[in-house]
C-alpha cells in the first residue's frame, strides 16, 4: 500500500491480506511486545519495518488496561508488518489497539491510495470516524453511523481505540468493530487471497502512531457487546453466521411419547448457546433408542439402547438454531428378550408382542415352530430355529439386524410379506404362497434354499432382474410354486423366463411332480455360481415334441461362450458338441446302439462338466453316451448358467433339475459290469475301461 504523501496531515493506515509464504509465527498470534527491553528496536518474532523511521518498543505511551507495559512506536512514513501464518479456519480475527494525535480527512483520498493486493484497508478520518475501502462500491466508506444506523459519536481517536476485524475466508467478506461496537459487516475483500495472513500498519504523514495488543485468532475473545439485545454477542453472531441477525431465544416444545414421560413437560425458552436438561421416564418393558431435537440425534444422550425405567440427558442447543420452535422427540421401542424375560420359546414372545415391538433372541438353538407376528421385528444373534418359520397371509413381518439367524431342519413359508434387513440370515427352504413377497434391504447375506443374495438391494416381484447366482447343491424348487405360476413374473429361486407362458404345471411328469411348461420359442434360464467347484453334475428330465436336423445348427458368435450344448435330432439321436463340432451320439461309448429317444417319452439327461480339464461326459436315461468331449469355450472357469430353449413344434416340459457336486445321486447304470456305477467312474477318472427346433440345453 502506498503512503498518502499528498495529505498535509497523517494517520496510521492499516491493511490485512493473504500472501504466499511462511511467517515467523502461526495462528494463534500475539505481538510479543512485552518480551523486548524498553526503547529497543522492534525486530524478531516475525516483525519487520521500513520507511523513514525506526520502530521501537516504548513504555511511556501504552494501552492502560493491558497486563504489560510495552507498545510499538511508529514514526511518520514508517511501515510495520508481520507475516503471521496460514489461515486454517473459516474466520480469522485480527485485532489491535491504536492511538494517534492527528487523523486525515477522507474527502481527498481516492482509489489510488488503495493497494489492490490487500484484503482489508482502513484508516481514521479527522473527525474520528473509521474509514474502510469497499470494493463493491469502489469507494471509501465513512463509518459515521454504526451497522444499525446509529450515529458514531462515542469514539475519541486521541485515546486508545480497540479495532477488530473478522475476515471470513469462505465468502471473502469482513466485519469491522470499534471498541466492540459493530460498524460494518459483509464488506467484500479487496483481493481474495487465501494463503498466509499478513498485517501491515503505516504511520501517518506527519504524526507518530502507537500500536499495542496486536493479535490474530480463530475466534473473538472478550467481545460481549450485544447491541441487538438478542441474547448473543454480536461478535459471536458474526463468527457463527457471518452476519448479525435478530435472533430470538428458541422455544422448546416437549413432546410426550407413549409409555413414558419427559420432564419438564411444558414449553420454555432456551438462551442461544445454552442448554437444558431433560429426564425421560419409560415403562420398564421399553428401550429408548434415540432422542431427537429438530430431527437431529442428541449427541449427549447416554442411555441409547439401554433398557432402563428412568434416564436423563443434556440436550445442547447451539447458536445454530433459528427463530421458532424446537421439538424434543424420543424414539423408543417395546422390546421382549428371549429367554431373559422368561420366554422359553421364540413363539411365546411372538404371541405376547404387539405390532411395533421387537423380539430379541439370544444365541442358542430353539425348538418349535415360529409364526412371525404382524409388524413385529425379530432380531437374532447366533440363533438356530429348529422348526418351521412362517409369515401369515395379510401380515408383514421383519427380520432385521440379525447376526446369524438360521432356520435349521425346517421350512420358511411366506404367505404375506417378509422384510429382511441389515444382517446375516439363512431361512432354509423358502416356500412362497399366492401373493407372497420377500423384500431384502441392505442384508450382508441372505440365504434361502441354496440361493444366496449379497449386497444392498431390494427383492420383490421383480427378483429376476436382481438375482445373484445359486450355489450347488440345489434342485429346481418347482414344487414350491402354486400351479400356473409364471416364472417370467416372479423369477424366484433363480429362474428367469422370456415368455409369460413359461409356467409351473402339475402332474405332467410320470412320477407326479410339478414341471415347467415352455411354449414354442420360449427360453428358461437360471443363474448359477460354482466358482469353487471344478467338477459339477447337472441332471434333468424333459419331454419335447419337436426335433431338429443337426445340419441346421450353427454356432453363432453369441453362443461360443457356452461350455456345452445338447439336443436330439430328427432321427431321435442325442447330439452333443465336441468343441465347436456337432457330434451325433447314435451309439453309447461302448459302440452299442442305436440308442434313440422318441418324442413321446421323458428323457433324463445328465452332464458331468469338469472345469479343470474342460471335458464333458453325457449320459441319457442312465446310459453313458459320450465322454471326454471338449468344451465349446475352454476359457469357462465355473458353471455360471443353465438355459433351455423351447422347440418350435409345441410345448416342452422340464423337471427334476439338480445341480450336484458328486455322482452319488445321478441316475446311472454299470454298463461295463465292473461293480462301479458309470457315473461314479466319470466322477473319479473322467471316463470308463444342440440348434434347435427341439429343446437345446446350454451350460456355461
Amino acid at each position: 500500500m502506498k503512503i498518502m504523501q499528498n495529505l498535509a496531515v497523517g494517520a496510521m493506515v492499516v491493511a490485512f491480506w493473504f500472501t504466499p509464504g511462511q511467517g515467523a509465527a502461526a495462528l494463534l498470534f500475539h505481538d510479543g511486545f512485552e518480551t523486548y527491553p524498553a526503547e529497543s528496536t522492534l525486530a524478531g518474532n516475525g516483525w519487520g519495518f521500513s520507511g523513514s523511521g525506526t520502530v521501537v518498543v516504548q513504555t511511556n505511551v501504552v494501552w492502560g488496561q493491558e497486563l504489560g507495559t510495552n507498545a510499538a512506536y511508529l514514526p511518520p512514513l514508517t511501515t510495520l508488518s508481520n507475516l503471521v501464518g496460514s489461515a486454517a479456519s473459516t474466520s480469522v480475527w485480527t485485532e489491535l489497539y491504536t492511538t494517534n494525535s492527528l487523523t486525515m480527512p477522507a474527502g481527498p483520498v481516492d482509489a489510488s491510495a488503495v493497494n489492490p493486493a490487500v484484503t482489508v484497508q482502513w484508516f481514521f478520518e479527522t473527525n474520528g470516524y473509521p474509514v474502510v475501502w469497499n470494493r463493491a462500491s469502489n469507494s471509501w466508506l465513512v463509518c459515521s453511523n454504526d451497522h444499525w444506523g446509529a450515529a458514531t459519536t462515542n469514539f475519541n481517536t486521541n485515546a486508545w481505540t480497540r479495532f477488530t476485524v473478522c475476515a471470513n475466508y469462505s465468502n471473502h467478506t469482513a466485519a469491522f468493530f470499534l471498541n466492540q461496537h459493530l460498524m460494518l459487516e459483509m464488506v467484500p475483500f479487496i483481493s481474495n487471497y487465501n494463503a498466509s495472513v499478513r498485517i501491515q500498519m503505516e504511520g501517518g504523514y506527519a504524526v507518530s502512531s502507537y500500536v499495542d495488543e496486536v493479535s490474530v485468532r480463530y475466534s473473538p475473545t472478550n467481545m460481549t457487546v450485544d447491541l441487538d439485545n438478542d441474547g448473543m454477542a454480536d461478535a459471536t453472531e458474526i463468527q457463527q453466521y457471518g452476519s448479525v441477525a435478530v435472533r430470538h431465544r428458541p422455544v422448546i416444545t416437549v413432546v410426550q411419547p407413549a409409555h413414558g414421560s419427559i420432564a419438564p413437560s411444558n414449553s420454555f425458552e432456551v438462551m442461544p448457546g445454552g442448554s437444558t436438561s431433560f429426564t425421560f421416564r419409560a415403562d420398564a418393558a421399553y428401550v429408548v433408542e434415540k432422542v431427537y431435537t429438530n430431527g437431529q440425534s442428541v449427541v449427549a444422550f447416554t442411555g441409547q439402547n439401554t433398557r432402563v425405567a428412568s434416564l436423563a440427558w443434556n440436550s445442547i442447543f447451539t447458536n445454530g438454531l433459528s427463530d421458532g420452535t424446537v421439538s424434543a422427540l424420543v424414539s423408543y421401542v417395546a422390546t421382549r428378550y428371549v429367554p431373559q424375560d422368561g420366554y422359553a420359546t421364540i413363539q411365546e414372545a411372538m404371541q405376547a408382542a404387539a405390532p411395533g415391538e421387537t423380539v430379541i433372541v439370544s444365541n442358542g438353538t430353539y425348538t418349535g415352530n415360529v409364526t412371525l407376528g404382524n409388524g413385529v421385528a425379530l432380531v437374532g444373534t447366533n440363533v438356530v430355529v429348529s422348526g418351521n418359520l412362517s409369515v401369515a397371509a395379510g401380515t408383514t413381518a421383519t427380520v432385521w439386524n440379525s447376526s446369524g439367524l438360521v432356520v435349521s431342519n425346517g421350512t420358511t413359508t411366506v404367505n404375506g410379506m417378509l422384510v429382511v434387513s441389515n444382517g446375516t440370515v439363512d431361512l432354509g427352504t423358502l416356500l412362497f404362497g399366492v401373493g407372497a413377497t420377500v423384500r431384502v434391504v441392505n442384508a450382508t447375506s441372505f440365504t434361502a434354499d441354496g440361493v444366496i443374495f449379497t449386497g444392498s438391494f431390494t427383492l420383490d416381484a421383480a427378483w429376476k432382474s436382481t438375482l445373484v447366482a445359486r450355489t450347488p447343491p440345489f434342485s429346481d424348487g418347482f414344487e414350491a410354486y402354486p400351479t400356473n405360476t409364471a416364472l417370467a413374473q416372479l423369477g424366484q429361486f433363480g429362474w428367469s423366463a422370456s415368455d409369460a407362458g413359461v409356467v409351473v404345471e402339475g402332474t405332467v411328469y410320470t412320477l407326479g411332480f410339478k414341471a415347467v411348461q415352455m411354449p414354442a420359442g420360449a427360453v428358461l434360464s437360471n443363474s448359477l455360481n460354482s466358482a469353487a467347484r471344478s467338477n459339477v453334475w447337472m441332471e434333468w428330465v424333459y419331454k419335447d415334441p419337436g426335433r431338429i436336423d443337426e445340419s441346421l445348427v450353427a454356432l453363432a458368435d453369441s453362443r461360443t461362450n457356452m461350455a456345452m450344448i445338447v439336443f436330439i435330432n430328427t432321427n431321435d439321436y442325442l447330439v452333443a458338441y465336441d468343441g465347436l463340432t456337432c457330434k451325433v451320439l447314435s451309439n453309447d461309448v461302448w459302440g452299442v446302439g442305436p440308442v434313440t429317444f422318441p418324442t413321446s417319452t421323458w428323457t433324463r439327461l445328465a452332464l458331468n462338466l469338469n472345469y479343470a480339464t474342460h471335458e464333458v461326459a453325457v449320459m441319457a436315461n442312465g446310459r453313458l453316451m459320450a465322454q471326454k468331449l471338449q468344451f465349446i469355450n475352454a476359457d469357462q472357469s465355473n458353471c455360471a448358467r443353465f438355459e433351455a430353449d423351447g422347440g418350435l413344434a409345441g410345448n416342452t416340459y422340464l423337471d427334476d433339475l439338480h445341480v450336484l457336486t458328486n455322482a452319488l445321486q445321478i441316475t446311472s447304470g454299470d454298463r461295463d459290469s465292473d461293480g462301479i456305477r458309470d457315473a461314479e467312474e466319470i466322477d473319479h477318472s473322467g471316463d470308463v475301461f444342440i440348434w434347435p427346433r427341439g429343446s437345446v440345453f446350454k451350460i456355461r
